[in-house]
């Protein structure tokens, strides 16, 4: 990502107080699904969240109003 999107590698998350009915906490496990159901992910967190993004980049935002979203 930071090839196709250099201006973002400085960007840093805003964390701000839990909204009212905001999950304080979260223990996500398909431990259960690959017991039962033989669930086995097809990509590993860091990929499906790279792949996402780069849909995203591709099909939704142009370079302009990309620069906003980032700026804002």
């Amino acid at each position: 990502m930071a090839e196709q999107l250099p201006h973002l590698a400085t960007v840093r998350p805003v964390h701000r107080e839990p909204r009212r009915g905001d999950m304080k906490m979260s223990r996500a496990d398909v431990g259960k699904a690959a017991r039962l159901l033989g669930y086995r992910p097809l990509a590993s967190l860091r990929e499906g969240l790279r792949r996402t993004i780069d849909w995203y980049v591709a099909n939704l935002l142009p370079a302009e109003e990309l620069k906003k979203v980032v700026h804002a």
